[in-house]
């Protein structure tokens, strides 16, 4: 792994700034109507400096924002889009200081708003959580519920409900993410239903 003085930050937002986007990005994803897809619990990560990631093919590295950790991958804010399949190498922080490099895939890459994106990762090997988080004092995030009641978009503030090639899309990239994170057949034969009754419902070309 690279110096951080030969990676960029590329986000160039303050600390108050990556909290509220964090804190906006949290409270979406309890109100948002989509499947648990994770086996592992999350829990926010919050390293106010950055961490450091080095894609394998690059010279360089980035300084990114963590958002949430797992025994099996990491969430954090960048300020590029990252290409899903490539691997690199995090430096995580630990609870006692240390640097603990670790080797992970790119699962995901969605821009949140402008330059920023949030990127998944999925670790080669899983890690000791506790050594990044004190779970005694710091609750897991929770998931979603499969469904709300029966609220509209403007009562919960949210935009419009997303269409069913977005509702594809999004099933496919979690069953990619689980498949690639190891989770048990039976939670991606789960995945599979879904993804076929929103193949049968949807609208598309014959």
């Amino acid at each position: 792994m690279i110096g951080p003085e030969a990676c960029v930050d590329s986000l160039r937002l303050t600390f108050d700034e990556v909290r509220q986007i964090l804190d906006q990005l949290d409270w979406a994803s309890r109100n948002q109507r989509f499947i648990e897809l994770r086996r592992d619990a999350r829990y926010r990560y919050a390293v106010n400096d950055g961490i450091r990631v080095q894609l394998d093919d690059q010279s360089g590295g980035f300084i990114v924002r963590p958002r949430n950790i797992s025994a099996g991958g990491l969430s954090f804010l960048h300020g590029s889009f990252l290409y899903p399949g490539a691997h690199c190498r995090i430096a995580l922080r630990a609870l006692d200081g240390d640097q603990v490099e670790v080797g992970a895939r790119l699962a995901r890459c969605r821009c949140v708003r402008g330059r920023i994106h949030e990127v998944a990762a999925v670790f080669d090997e899983r890690i000791d959580i506790e050594r990044f988080v004190n779970t005694d004092q710091v609750q897991p995030i929770k998931p979603a519920p499969v469904s709300l009641p029966q609220t509209s978009s403007a009562e919960l503030d949210l935009p419009a409900p997303e269409n069913q090639v977005e509702q594809l899309l999004r099933v496919v990239d979690g069953l990619r993410l689980l498949i690639q994170s190891g989770a048990p057949r039976g939670q991606v034969a789960k995945v599979l239903r879904k993804l076929t009754e929103l193949l049968v419902d949807a609208d598309l070309p014959q």
